[in-house]
């Protein structure tokens, strides 16, 4: 548990900060297998979601060019096509908050 507090706080360390909601979403969780107990950290940002999709993945692998339609609130067509590939938004790097930290588990 000690290990997987550390991984923890680093990843939340490392994940990019806008609402503060993908940092907090960063938990353990313990789950019994067989006869061994193992500890997974995990990422759930759908209760920060207004279409309660969760958008940990997206931060976590990054994305590639892509529409939002109604981005903004604003009505479709707006959020469709544009100057990135003919795509709205130019997409974002990956913050590999989870994998990169995940080496401090076997210190």
């Amino acid at each position: 548990m000690e290990r997987a507090t550390v991984v923890q706080t680093a990843a939340r360390q490392q994940a990019p900060i806008r609402t503060g909601c993908l940092r907090e979403s960063i938990v353990k969780r313990v789950e019994k297998i067989g006869d061994e107990v193992a500890v997974r950290i995990v990422s759930d940002t759908t209760p920060c979601s207004a279409s309660r999709t969760s958008y940990s993945l997206f931060v976590h692998e990054g994305t590639g060019p892509h529409d939002i339609p109604g981005a903004f609130g604003i009505p479709v067509p707006f959020g469709v096509g544009g100057r990135f590939d003919g795509k709205f938004h130019p997409g974002t790097k990956a913050n590999r908050f989870l994998a990169d930290n995940l080496h401090l588990a076997l210190l």
